[in-house]
């Protein structure tokens, strides 16, 4: 079952900052489409867009630098 059945996701984004009343983001993961199936449901998967989140330096506090780095294909 989804967590949010009525709701598509077309990519995962980091909120970097605010201007006034803007939220400034970075886009970390898009969805690239492969096909639709025969139900007509869109088929696909979540890619890394390669950037650096800012809160890498979180994960370089648990020792977790390397493991985070690969799952979003950004070079160490």
């Amino acid at each position: 079952s989804d967590l949010f059945p009525s709701h598509d996701m077309s990519q995962v984004e980091e909120i970097t900052g605010v201007e006034g009343t803007r939220f400034i983001t970075q886009t970390l993961f898009e969805f690239k489409v492969r096909g639709m199936n025969s139900s007509g449901i869109l088929e696909g998967e979540f890619r890394s867009t390669g950037v650096v989140p800012n809160f890498i330096s979180k994960a370089e506090y648990f020792g977790l630098e390397n493991e985070m780095r690969a799952a979003i294909g950004a070079k160490p």
